[in-house]
């Protein structure tokens, strides 16, 4: 998607999917305050911003969230609401029930999981 020229989304809590993407980035000169230098970015996307973000749930990995978020990154939480966020929530816990762990520590610690 770098190469396409794409806007790109990062949306992953896998500490090694975001190592390899900041490696990514690097390699084509693109990182915190650098405008995009991709030539194929389209019209609308040429040297306008990155090119790119980082995506997470909220309560899922804060510390690396904030990590990026200090580093120059920019950073995306979303946020389950209206009507079918709790079917939403249920389904993104059965299929990774490690997210469990996160939203309980930022239901019990809320402090741990602040910008």
């Amino acid at each position: 998607m770098l190469t396409a020229g794409a806007y790109v989304g990062v949306a992953s809590h896998d500490q090694a999917v975001v190592d390899h993407t900041l490696s990514a980035l690097q390699s084509h000169g693109m990182g915190p305050g650098v405008p995009d230098p991709r030539d194929n970015a389209g019209p609308l996307r040429h040297h306008k911003g990155p090119g790119y973000e980082f995506q997470m749930l909220l309560g899922v990995l804060g510390p690396l969230r904030r990590k990026l978020l200090r580093d120059g990154h920019r950073t995306r939480v979303y946020i389950p609401y209206g009507e079918k966020w709790y079917e939403y929530s249920i389904r993104r816990l059965q299929e990774n029930p490690t997210i469990g762990t996160h939203v309980a520590k930022a239901f019990l610690m809320p402090w741990t999981n602040r910008p």
